[in-house]
C-alpha cells in the first residue's frame, strides 16, 4: 500500500451487495481490493432490501433516505428507489396481464430518462454521486453498466466537475450482436439510444469491457481508446465451502440465466442419449439448474425438450450464494452454453466455474473468449456436436464409476490468472491513467 495517503476514486454501480444478483460481484470486488494499490473507493449504489427470487423483487420500492456503510477500506452509500408505475403493475398482477401495458411505459421510459436525469429511476444515485463529487472531490470516477443509462451521470458530472472518468460495460449496449434479433421496435430505441451512448461516452477518458471484441466495437462507436477489464472470481469465493464430498449420482449442473439464443438442445440431446447408452435411472444421475425457475420460458423449453429426460431434470428458484457455491463443487461437471457466433460474450460465472475446482464443458463452443478462457486455465472440455459431447460427458462419467472423478486445482497459476484481485489491479493502473 502507499505510503500517502490513498487517492479517493468513485464507484457508480446499480447493482451492489447486499443485492445478490451477478452484477454486483464486479463492483464489489473493486471496492474490496482496490486498498492495496493505493486507492479509496467510494461506492454509490441503490438499496437492496429484499431477496431477490424472482424478477418483481427488484421494482419494490425502498425504505426512504440514504444509508451509509464505512468499511474498513471503502465507504458505501446507499440510495433509495421508487418503484415506477410499470413495476406496480408487474408486482401486483404478474407477467401475463397487462403486458402491452407494461411494453409501453417501458419504451416511454427508455426515451425520457435519456432526456433529463429527473427522468430516470435512478436519479438519487445521480444526486448523491454529485454531492460526493462536489464535497469529497474524489480524483477520478468508474461506472459500470447496465444499467447503460447511469452514463448519463457521467456525462454530466464531467461538464459540471471536470472529473476524469471511465465508462465500463459488463455487455455491450446498443453495438450488441445480441440485440440483432431483437423487434423492429427495440431496434428503434437501439439507435435512439446509440446517440446518446456515442454523446455521453464520448467524454470519457476511455472505456473498458470484458473482453477485446466488444470493447473495440464500443470504442468505434463513442471514438474513445479502450481497455479491457475482465470479471473474475473472488479469492475467497469457496474459503467456507471446502471440498465436500461429491453427489452420489453423477450430476452436471447448468447455472443462471439462459437465452434463446444458446442453443442448450446440443447437450440435452447428448446427455439423453447419454442416460440411455447406459441404461440409467434418475438415481444414477442428474441435471441441476438453479436460479432457472425465474425464467419461464426457458424452463418450459429445457421441460419440452424429451418428455423422458424430465425426471432427470431438478429446476430451482434462485438460491443463496452459498448454497450455488457448494452445489457447484458438488456436481461432476459444469456446463456451459456458448453464444455461438456471437463475438466476445464473456459470463461472470464462467470465472466461477474454473474456480470451482469441477471440470467445465462448453457445450456448443462460443469459437470466442470462453473457449479461450477455459483451454488456458485447463479447466475442461469445448464440444461442437452431439457424438463429441457424449464422448466427453461418457469420459467424466467412467471417471465417477471409478471412483475417482475429475477434479481440477483452484490453484493452478492458470486459474488464479483469473481472480478479481489480478484484475482489481488492473484497474488500479488504468486509474493511475486517469489521475496522471
Amino acid at each position: 500500500m502507499s505510503e500517502t495517503a490513498p487517492k479517493k476514486v468513485l464507484i457508480i454501480s446499480y447493482f451492489f451487495p447486499p443485492c445478490t444478483l451477478t452484477a454486483s460481484q464486479r463492483p464489489e470486488a473493486w471496492a474490496k481490493e482496490l486498498h492495496k494499490h493505493g486507492y479509496y473507493p467510494i461506492v454509490v449504489s441503490r438499496k437492496w432490501e429484499r431477496p431477490i427470487k424472482v424478477y418483481a423483487d427488484e421494482g419494490f420500492s425502498t425504505s426512504e433516505g440514504t444509508d451509509v456503510e464505512k468499511a474498513d477500506n471503502f465507504t458505501v452509500y446507499r440510495t433509495p428507489y421508487q418503484a415506477k408505475l410499470r413495476d406496480k403493475i408487474y408486482i401486483k398482477y404478474g407477467s401475463e396481464r397487462f403486458s402491452l401495458l407494461r411494453r409501453v411505459l417501458s419504451a416511454a421510459n427508455l426515451f425520457t430518462r435519456n432526456l433529463h436525469p429527473k427522468n430516470s429511476p435512478f436519479y438519487p444515485i445521480y444526486l448523491q454521486a454529485r454531492e460526493i463529487v462536489k464535497n469529497e472531490k474524489p480524483e477520478a470516477l468508474i461506472i459500470t453498466g447496465n444499467p447503460f443509462n447511469q452514463f448519463y451521470f457521467g456525462y454530466l458530472l464531467h461538464i459540471e466537475f471536470g472529473i476524469p472518468w471511465m465508462a465500463d460495460y459488463r455487455d455491450a449496449w446498443t453495438t450488441s450482436q445480441i440485440n440483432i434479433s431483437l423487434h423492429k421496435s427495440f431496434k428503434l430505441v437501439d439507435k435512439f439510444n446509440a446517440y446518446y451512448e456515442k454523446k455521453w461516452c464520448g467524454t470519457a477518458h476511455f472505456v473498458s469491457s470484458v473482453s477485446e471484441p466488444l470493447a473495440s466495437k464500443i470504442s468505434k462507436l463513442v471514438n474513445r481508446p479502450y481497455r479491457i477489464l475482465s470479471n473474475g472470481f473472488a479469492d475467497d469465493l469457496f474459503a467456507k465451502t471446502g471440498f465436500p464430498e461429491k453427489y452420489k449420482a453423477f450430476t452436471v449442473t447448468y447455472l443462471g440465466s439462459l437465452y434463446t439464443e444458446q442453443n442448450i438442445e446440443l447437450f440435452l440431446e447428448a446427455f439423453y442419449q447419454f442416460i440411455q447408452k447406459n441404461n440409467l435411472q434418475p438415481a444414477d444421475c442428474k441435471m441441476m439448474f438453479p436460479g432457472l425457475e425465474l425464467m419461464k420460458e426457458q424452463k418450459d423449453r429445457i421441460l419440452s425438450f424429451h418428455p423422458e429426460l424430465i425426471p432427470y431434470l431438478e429446476i430451482t428458484e434462485r438460491l443463496p450464494q452459498a448454497e450455488v457455491l457448494t452445489i457447484q463443487r458438488k456436481s461432476h461437471l459444469l456446463l456451459y452454453v456458448g453464444w455461438k457466433g456471437f463475438e466476445g460474450v464473456v459470463p461472470s460465472k464462467i470465472f466461477e466455474y474454473c474456480a470451482s475446482g469441477t471440470p467445465v464443458m462448453v457445450t456448443p463452443a462460443d469459437h470466442s473468449e470462453v473457449d479461450k478462457i477455459v483451454k488456458k486455465a485447463k479447466a475442461g472440455k469445448c464440444t461442437d456436436t452431439v457424438a463429441e459431447t457424449l464422448d466427453a460427458v461418457q469420459e467424466y462419467f467412467d471417471a465417477y464409476k471409478k471412483g475417482t472423478p475429475v477434479i481440477n486445482n483452484p490453484e493452478s497459476p492458470e486459474i488464479q490468472a483469473l481472480s478479481s484481485s489480478a484484475q482489481c489491479k488492473r484497474l488500479a493502473s488504468y486509474f493511475d491513467e486517469l489521475i496522471n
